[in-house]
């Protein structure tokens, strides 16, 4: 088994290495099934550390994986936000603007446009398996 530390500062060098903000890390499942709270903890540790998602291995965790993962209403809202302020500095011929005290510039608006895919993803899907017969 590979140590903890390890993993952490592998994906923090990928962090640093530009894997953020444009791809994101995807989390390794763990091998217990049934302990969801083990599982939430772990992906919460994971997406502090920068991951952007987790693979189940059963599907009693996708509920719990895509609540973690899922983009906060809050989240979306900066980032349409941010794009907006992009567009109409765009418009006006700047590169660089300022939101809520933050500048905002071409790598945060990358990210802004990776909350608002993923939150695209996400809108309408279901924890649950579809029904026996029904093809969607």
């Amino acid at each position: 088994m590979v140590p903890q530390a390890t993993v952490a500062s592998t994906r923090q060098a990928a962090d640093l290495a530009g894997a953020r903000p444009i791809i994101p890390l995807i989390e390794t499942p763990r091998g217990v099934i049934d302990a969801l709270a083990i599982a939430e903890a772990a992906a919460l540790k994971s997406r502090a550390l920068g991951a952007g998602g987790c693979f189940a291995i059963h599907p009693s965790q996708v509920e719990v994986l895509n609540r973690v993962f899922m983009p906060s209403d809050q989240a979306l809202r900066e980032a349409r936000e941010i794009i907006a302020l992009a567009e109409k500095m765009s418009l006006s011929g700047g590169a660089i603007a300022l939101h809520d005290q933050k500048m905002i510039d071409a790598p945060i608006v990358a990210r802004a446009r990776v909350v608002l895919a993923v939150g695209r993803r996400f809108k309408g899907a279901s924890s649950s398996p579809p029904e026996a017969g029904n093809k969607t």
